[in-house]
């Protein structure tokens, strides 16, 4: 997978030069690498069919409100499927093609086909025409990942698939992250807005739609984020891979920390239209000069590219925090979640003490919500760290510095220690696995 301007997942190649590296706590050299079992595959296809339904669920739900001629909100909502579909086949196609010109991907270990297949870019322009771009990344992986259990060749040759299978892992969890923040998420606030203003007023069918495509958005945007993380894990061979249970833990942190953003800005919107756009406006430029203040270096050399993917980082954390550099994230994490729980407190409080569903049986329930959810997402957080980061060596206490408030570089050196001086003409590849991100 060469990158292109790829984010967060950042490698060096001769189009871009010099990348970062979302590393948050050093791990001691891992000894989990080369592993692909029947749990990851599982992992694979939970992420496939969360995909699947949480697209269907809203393609029906446009449907609906095409039938019902809600023409606003069959608009709203189809035009976020349209957005996040443009945008992932602009960036999957990008790569598609830097694939192409680095030529790595086909052929035996060691010996380079020159082109794609003509059937293999008809089919990669149908899957991302139908909004399929990750899916077939997700089967590509496992592909991969199949072959390198089944293999009956050399060390060097199953290794390679392994490689292979991580890079479609990665692109996959990427393009997966970017769809739910730019369609699940604002999917989710414009369902739970129209559920808010009509109450009661909606058929049961409908409302049922509308119920399941909240779940499975809040599902998804969790999951993406535990699936981003574990692929970035698995991709280095100096990180310790994440367990079963860790995922588990980050899924149920993730949620009680998106769940009561969401629902916070949608019922501020409910009351407050005009001013929901001017909160979320004003985020968006105040994350947007925070990832400048980082420094960060996406696109080393391209000033245009680094803000747009600048612009795009910071819609993700309109919702969410992203690791994006090097170094201890405690205190990055501290200013974020200050300034996340002041505003969802402020929407939230300003909303019940004005809303016109003063009678409203989840008037209270939403208060209590939005301000307790946090608090048990930042509980659950440090009970990860605490106890199932996979490094194990977590330190509590550390020096408030700028590199430790905003992170740092790091220089991108190979350390592969699986491979020997007969595999150095293939040490690019390796270079492209190990300046991906990596994240815990």
């Amino acid at each position: 997978m060469a990158v292109g301007a790829k984010l967060p997942v950042t490698r060096r190649d001769e189009h871009y030069g010099h990348y970062d590296r979302a590393l948050d706590e050093p791990d001691n050299k891992a000894t989990d690498a080369y592993r692909y079992g029947w749990c990851d595959v599982l992992a694979t296809i939970v992420s496939i069919v969360g995909y699947l339904f949480d697209i269907c669920t809203d393609m029906v739900l446009a449907k609906m409100y095409y039938d019902h001629k809600e023409w606003w909100y069959f608009g709203l909502t189809t035009a976020f499927i349209v957005l996040s579909s443009v945008v992932m086949l602009v960036f999957s196609l990008r790569w598609y093609i830097l694939d192409d010109k680095q030529n790595i991907r086909d052929g035996s270990y060691g010996a380079i086909r020159t082109t794609i297949p003509v059937w293999k870019w008809i089919l990669r322009g149908v899957c991302l025409f139908l909004h399929l771009g990750p899916v077939l990344r997700y089967f590509v992986s496992m592909q991969y990942g199949c072959k390198f259990r089944h293999s009956k060749g050399a060390e060097r040759e199953r290794k390679r698939f392994y490689k292979f299978m991580l890079f479609e892992d990665v692109d996959s969890a990427v393009l997966r992250l970017l769809e739910c923040f730019l369609e699940s998420a604002p999917q989710l606030i414009l369902q739970l807005y129209i559920m808010a203003t009509h109450g009661t007023e909606t058929d049961a069918i409908l409302l049922s739609v509308q119920v399941a495509a909240v779940v499975s958005s809040l599902i998804s945007l969790s999951w993406s984020q535990v699936s981003y993380h574990k692929a970035l894990r698995y991709s280095r061979d100096d990180k310790h891979n994440m367990k079963y249970p860790g995922m588990a833990v980050m899924f149920l942190w993730q949620i009680c920390m998106i769940a009561p953003r969401v629902l916070a800005i949608a019922l501020f919107a409910s009351q407050f239209k005009v001013f929901t756009f001017v909160f979320v406006g004003v985020h968006w430029i105040l994350m947007t000069y925070w990832l400048h203040v980082q420094k960060t270096h996406f696109c080393s050399g391209k000033a245009c590219e680094e803000l747009l993917f600048n612009l795009v980082l910071a819609m993700i954390y309109i919702f969410c925090y992203i690791n994006l550099k090097e170094g201890h994230t405690r205190y990055r994490y501290l200013i974020y979640y200050s300034l996340l729980y002041f505003e969802n407190g402020a929407l939230i409080v300003t909303w019940y003490l004005t809303t016109n569903a003063m009678d409203a049986w989840y008037r209270l329930p939403s208060l209590v919500g939005v301000l307790g959810s946090s608090v048990v997402g930042i509980c659950v957080m440090l009970v990860y760290y605490k106890c199932l980061h996979p490094a194990k060596t977590i330190k509590w206490c550390i020096p408030i510095t700028r590199e430790n408030c905003l992170g740092s570089d790091i220089d991108y050196s190979i350390t592969n220690s699986d491979t020997s001086a007969q595999e150095t003409e293939h040490n690019f590849e390796l270079q492209r696995l190990q300046n991906s991100a990596s994240q815990a």
